[in-house]
């Protein structure tokens, strides 16, 4: 009877630990998710402070390298320049292309990697079209910061007759 009080309180830590280490995992993903999507809203809204939620020296937009152009600017005021630059063009160009940021539906972590950086790509499909986006969210010393997003388009084969 002794060696099962001993046990049971062991099992319980066991259980609680695995639980808890679950919980934690599911949680990273949920919190990218919860990143990007705010990245996002603030971009489309020309909000300063989505530029402390990027990577701007790694960042890549719609298929810009816009970190190595990022690089090439010396001068700290000349960045922060940018970086509005940047927010200012992306909030004007959403608009004017009649965005919705509640056309983009089905949030998800698509992919996880733990090496060399941990680094969580999440998906946001846009309601009504085959299109998508793709946000790469990275774990650095800084934090989480979102490196990458991608438009996508999904093209469908032709029927062969």
């Amino acid at each position: 009877m002794r060696n099962q009080r001993h046990r049971t309180p062991a099992a319980l830590c066991g259980a609680c630990v695995l639980a808890f280490v679950l919980l934690i995992s599911g949680c990273g993903a949920r919190q990218d998710v919860d990143l990007a999507r705010r990245v996002l809203v603030l971009l489309t809204e020309g909000r300063y402070s989505a530029r402390h939620l990027i990577d701007w020296e790694k960042f890549e937009a719609l298929q810009q390298a816009v970190g190595q152009r990022y690089l090439g600017i010396a001068a700290e005021r000349d960045r922060l320049n940018f970086q509005r630059s940047f927010i200012d063009t992306f909030h004007s160009g959403f608009k004017t292309q009649g965005g919705d940021i509640k056309n983009l539906v089905n949030w998800r972590a698509v992919e996880t990697r733990k090496e060399p950086l941990r680094m969580t790509r999440v998906r946001a499909d846009i309601k009504g079209t085959d299109a998508y986006f793709l946000f790469d969210i990275e774990h650095g010393k800084g934090g989480r910061k979102l490196v990458r997003m991608q438009a996508m388009q999904v093209i469908r084969a032709e029927p062969r007759t």
